[in-house]
């Protein structure tokens, strides 16, 4: 292998106990850089909340969604939801409907990043993978107005749009978007 080095003159090699104390040191700072991590992703949903520039989900006053937990809005706009009996499979209704999913495209950069945790040429492409597989028969709408979001939100309640949180006005409901314990019942999140 090699001979050991000589250490320099007048610098004594760090001792075994030296190493792990400051190997220990390193890992407290990275247990507490992770700790803040977390605890900026547990406060983000109420910073959203409060955020203008944050998009904003909104459906029809008459929609049954109150609440949606940031899964399930993941799995709307990804097409693995798509319809209402998907999202409440044991509500008793008479006919199903289709979502229609609209984004305004003043919040479509910071929607699809920062909720669906894609790119946008990324989520585009899977829709339109969906789209020629047969998957889906509908992909979301990109409108260059968040009018014509809420316009077309308020006229139907089939209509899921996204805006940013200040261009929210007019009659819809806006939708918390939380994180959920896994073990959440259906009935805390969404009125029968």
């Amino acid at each position: 292998m090699g001979r050991p080095r000589p250490s320099r003159p007048g610098r004594a090699a760090p001792s075994f106990p030296a190493l792990v104390g400051l190997l220990a040191l390193v890992g407290l700072l990275e247990v507490g850089l992770a700790a803040l991590s977390f605890g900026a992703l547990l406060g983000s949903a109420a910073a959203e909340e409060k955020d203008p520039g944050s998009a904003a989900v909104v459906v029809h006053p008459d929609s049954p969604i109150e609440s949606l937990r940031l899964d399930d809005l993941r799995s709307i706009f990804t097409g693995k939801l798509q319809t209402d009996h998907d999202l409440f499979p044991k509500r008793r209704a008479e006919t199903h409907y289709r979502f229609r999913l609209l984004i305004a495209a003043s919040a479509e950069k910071d929607f699809i990043t920062d909720r669906l945790g894609v790119t946008t040429r990324v989520f585009w492409r899977r829709w339109a993978a969906r789209l020629l597989s047969g998957d889906a028969s509908e992909s979301p709408k990109r409108l260059d107005s968040a009018r014509d979001v809420l316009e077309l939100v308020g006229r139907d309640p089939h209509a899921i749009g996204v805006v940013l949180r200040a261009e929210v006005h007019g009659p819809v409901k806006v939708v918390s978007v939380q994180e959920a314990p896994a073990a959440a019942p259906p009935a805390a999140r969404r009125k029968p």
